[in-house]
């Protein structure tokens, strides 16, 4: 775990959101039945897309994500979208030790948008 204080927007992202991918492990089969079923249930998929950005934002703002304003809807927007591919690589991932999820997780947020988030 990284020093909160000498952390990037971009580590404390990382850290929060494998902390979240841990926490769902006891329910990884609910969630994969699920993301299956939301695909085929329109209501359930409202749900989600509702609620995902929502929680996100918490997560960005409480790592130091500025998500205010239209650039800062636009940040949560393309977290939320970068985490939802990191969610279908973690539903196969049973390792103990995630690699696969943490692997693609920091690529994902090596993207161009996320590296100018931890400049800030």
């Amino acid at each position: 775990v990284t020093d909160e204080a000498d952390a990037s927007v971009r580590d404390r992202l990382f850290e929060r959101l494998m902390a979240r991918f841990d926490a769902m492990r006891p329910w990884r089969e609910a969630i994969r039945r699920l993301a299956v079923d939301a695909r085929r249930d329109p209501g359930l998929a409202a749900f989600f897309a509702l609620k995902s950005p929502q929680s996100i934002a918490r997560i960005a703002e409480a790592s130091g994500v500025d998500i205010g304003g239209l650039t800062g809807a636009i940040r949560v927007r393309a977290l939320d979208v970068q985490y939802l591919r990191a969610v279908r690589t973690w539903l196969d991932d049973d390792s103990e030790d995630m690699a696969a999820t943490m692997k693609a997780l920091d690529g994902l947020l090596a993207s161009a948008f996320f590296d100018e988030l931890s400049r800030r």
